[in-house]
């Protein structure tokens, strides 16, 4: 199945925060095993995107080819290829692969997510004028729904003159409005649940609870060991309340290793309200941040701090906040704090990271060994 598609998923949050600026990389020729692309940098953003679907997710998008495109290709079709900017970002492969698993599931055909769209952005008077243009985005290209509340993105507004089987936005025959023009609407929703759940549910309850991703998520909850109500806010809504720590070590074994290191750093200091583990995983604390605005994404961290030297501790942020960073196993942590640090804070946060690289480095060793016994 063939059909024009163009999306370039700059994502504006509600409130509205500050774009992510692009990633900067240079793209080399050359061999090495296991490559998707000739592009290192991407390639190692596609894994890192894979590795946080579930498997059945994983078995759709693994064997999808992908094809680099260069900027002001601004138009390309969807024809089971996973089709990327050669400065994506790890949000806009989230997005591009919501595209693929809706061609592959035929998603618009699914009578489920026909009623989910339509309930969530209302009933469209076709005789109005309720389709526009958006500041930010060029006119000429893009027209957006102007009305309805449910909305994660600016993007997932965006209006399409024809839908994945070409019929047209409008029968105006018989006055109706084809919803399937809202091309962008599940990809984005797709983004956001796998970027900050939290925002989605709030935003559009029903689009979250019937995603399949849901469903796996809580069929494999209800077959495990019953979680506390400081762990299932951790593992679910990323969520850590410090009064809770007692319980949370209770159960520390139910977390991922993104739940324990931002557990541990929230633990640092009481002025944390939150963190971003390797930028793009969002965690918040009982602790009130200084400003509204949520900035997610490791490019809009790393070029914040490409001027600052060897300085990652108290670099003023937003409304007198701070942002701070411990690196990891070549991934930066990124910390905000509502005052600077002291030197007691930064050694405890130096610590953390210090710990988490040997534990990992010592996990890296046993796996090697592990894999070199079974090949005897």
């Amino acid at each position: 199945m063939y059909y024009w598609h163009w999306c370039r998923s700059t994502i504006r949050y509600l409130p509205s925060v500050e774009k992510p600026g692009k990633i900067r990389y240079n793209i080399a020729e050359y061999v090495r095993k296991n490559k998707i692309t000739d592009s290192r940098t991407i390639d190692e953003k596609i894994k890192r995107v894979r590795r946080r679907f579930p498997k059945y997710i994983q078995e759709y998008i693994n064997n999808t080819p992908v094809e680099i495109i260069g900027k002001g290709k601004n138009n390309h079709y969807l024809n089971g290829k996973l089709y990327l900017l050669n400065d994506v970002t790890e949000e806009e492969i989230i997005h591009e692969i919501g595209h693929i698993i809706e061609e592959k599931l035929d998603i618009v055909n699914d009578k489920k997510y026909q009623t989910i769209l339509k309930d969530s952005i209302g009933k469209i008077d076709v005789f109005n004028n309720t389709i526009g243009p958006i500041d930010g985005y060029d006119s000429n290209k893009y027209e957006f729904l102007l009305s309805g509340d449910k909305f994660i993105s600016d993007y997932q507004r965006r209006v399409y003159n024809i839908d994945i089987n070409k019929k047209d936005r409008i029968d105006y025959l018989h006055g109706t409005f084809n919803y399937n023009v809202f091309r962008d609407y599940l990809p984005e929703g797709l983004r956001c649940y796998m970027i900050d759940r939290k925002l989605l549910k709030i935003k559009n309850i029903e689009l979250y609870k019937q995603t399949d991703i849901y469903q796996e998520f809580k069929e494999s909850i209800m077959s495990h060991e019953k979680q506390n109500e400081a762990v299932f806010d951790i593992i679910h809504w990323q969520i850590i309340d410090r009064s809770k720590f007692e319980d949370i070590t209770k159960q520390m074994h139910l977390l991922s290793y993104m739940d324990r290191l931002a557990v541990v750093i929230m633990m640092a200091s009481t002025k944390i309200p939150q963190v971003y583990i390797e930028g793009c995983f969002h965690y918040t604390s009982d602790v009130k941040a200084t400003h509204s605005d949520t900035v997610i994404g490791a490019s809009y961290y790393e070029d914040f701090f490409a001027n600052k030297g060897n300085n990652n501790f108290n670099v003023p942020f937003k409304d007198g906040s701070y942002i701070s960073r411990i690196k990891i196993n070549g991934e930066f942590s990124y910390i905000e704090s509502n005052g600077p640090f002291d030197n007691m804070e930064i050694g405890v946060l130096n610590h953390i990271a210090k710990t988490f690289e040997d534990a990992y480095i010592a996990q890296e060793k046993q796996l090697k060994s592990w894999l070199e016994e079974q090949k005897k």
